[in-house]
């Protein structure tokens, strides 16, 4: 009998323990927030875009979003809301695909803040399927976004996952309480490349890590073989290939509600020899069949599509790193174009 009560006081103890620590860690995972889930915390905190762009979605105050890989994280927020009359938030990551987006897309309709909604397009994402290998040379996050997806929604096993997830207490949580700790000390957080980790309006930009210029891009293209495909694609592989392109678009715009705001694509301006690659493997005309067929689609459900990829500046190769990645003066280029309506199909 005695050994019974003394089992009982033990599980007690035991299950008061238990609670009252999920209790503390649930607690200060609330408070300090390193994913924005309940509050954003603008220049203070340092921010991954896989994990806080969710809670900027739920959290900041927008009525624009813009939304897409790396193609569209090095523009200038503060230029995009001032040229296009918005107040937009950017939700980029580099290699975000198609299923992806959606993803984000949803979110926002949840949140019910956008009225706009600015969308990269990768054409190469449409690929995906044909055959991995030939898919554009660009990473999708789809698999990793499954990884975090408890960031996305509130019930109750999400926010303990959330309270107990390991990037929160062994990356995040950490260095925040140090940036928290250093601001009240020093008054405000060092810019430079710091902005792009702690700065909302410029999350994620890579503009200034890298070199560019002709002799890089040409060294690039030579020494690594940056061609879309790498092989000659016959007709009946063209033909196959845009049916699955053609398909992937249908299943992508089905999935968007075009009643829920206004929707501008954005195809960015890989340089003019990502496309000379294109025509030597038969694949550039089967890809202007899928971006002709994109564009009809959308303007059907009312949306309205911009065009860079033949863009006089994609052929000045010194704002380029590769044969596809661009500084962020073309990101500028592209907000004036859209902002007198230049390039729109």
């Amino acid at each position: 009998m005695e050994d019974i009560t003394q089992s009982k006081k033990w599980g007690k103890c035991f299950w008061c323990s238990v609670i009252a620590f999920t209790l503390l860690v649930c607690s200060l995972v609330y408070i300090i927030d390193p994913y924005f889930q309940f509050r954003v915390r603008d220049n203070q905190y340092f921010m991954d875009v896989d994990y806080v762009n969710p809670g900027l979605i739920k959290n900041y105050d927008y009525d624009t979003v813009l939304i897409g890989s790396c193609m569209v994280q090095n523009f200038d927020m503060e230029k995009f809301n001032e040229e296009l009359g918005v107040n937009a938030v950017k939700i980029g990551t580099g290699g975000l695909g198609p299923k992806g987006a959606v993803q984000y897309i949803d979110l926002i309709k949840e949140a019910g803040k956008a009225k706009n909604y600015y969308i990269n397009m990768d054409l190469g994402h449409f690929a995906e399927g044909y055959n991995n290998e030939l898919a554009i040379n660009m990473q999708h996050k789809d698999s990793m976004m499954n990884e975090y997806s408890f960031l996305f929604k509130e019930d109750p096993i999400s926010r303990l996952k959330y309270s107990f997830s390991y990037e929160a207490w062994f990356r995040f949580i950490p260095v925040d309480m140090g940036l928290t700790v250093y601001k009240l000390i020093k008054g405000d957080i060092p810019g430079g490349k710091l902005l792009s980790k702690t700065s909302v309006a410029h999350l994620g930009e890579w503009s200034d890590d890298y070199d560019y210029g002709e002799d890089i891009v040409l060294g690039k293209r030579d020494s690594s073989d940056e061609a879309v495909y790498g092989y000659v694609l016959d007709e009946a592989e063209q033909d196959k290939l845009l049916d699955v392109m053609k398909q992937n678009i249908d299943n992508y715009l089905y999935d968007i509600d075009f009643s829920s705001g206004n929707y501008t694509f954005i195809f960015p301006p890989y340089s003019y020899l990502y496309w000379e690659d294109a025509k030597a493997e038969n694949s550039y005309d089967t890809y202007e069949a899928a971006k002709d067929y994109f564009i009809s689609e959308v303007k059907k459900n009312g949306g309205e599509v911009y065009d860079f990829q033949d863009a006089e500046i994609t052929h000045d190769l010194s704002y380029y790193k590769n044969t596809i990645h661009y500084n962020k003066y073309v990101n500028d280029f592209m907000i004036e174009c859209m902002a007198d309506g230049e390039y729109k199909r």
